[in-house]
């Protein structure tokens, strides 16, 4: 399968809004969104666990982050029959402060 091509990111009240565009291929079951704090580490965080198994959405709020604080994300798909794609491109965004 092939990763999403295009995210998006969303600052929200301690937290991030991920979304992407849906990869091209009929057989696509679904999604994992990695998370860490550091570019290329996607070890998750104190609050969430990497990777987090979408299914069939194209986008996931992750709350519960230190406001202010960088993280990154990347995206995989999965085909119906167990392939993961390549990672998508990493992207990297500050969780929002409580008072957005």
């Amino acid at each position: 399968p092939i990763p999403p091509q295009a995210l998006w990111t969303e600052r929200v009240p301690a937290g991030v809004r991920i979304s992407w565009s849906p990869a091209r291929s009929p057989d696509i079951a679904g999604y994992r969104v990695y998370i860490g704090e550091e570019r290329g580490r996607y070890t998750g965080t104190r609050t969430v666990v990497s990777p987090v198994d979408v299914g069939s959405a194209t986008g996931i709020t992750v709350d519960s982050l230190e406001p202010g604080r960088p993280y990154v994300f990347a995206v995989e798909s999965y085909d119906r029959f167990g392939q993961f794609s390549a990672l998508s491109r990493e992207t990297e965004v500050r969780a929002g402060r409580m008072d957005q």
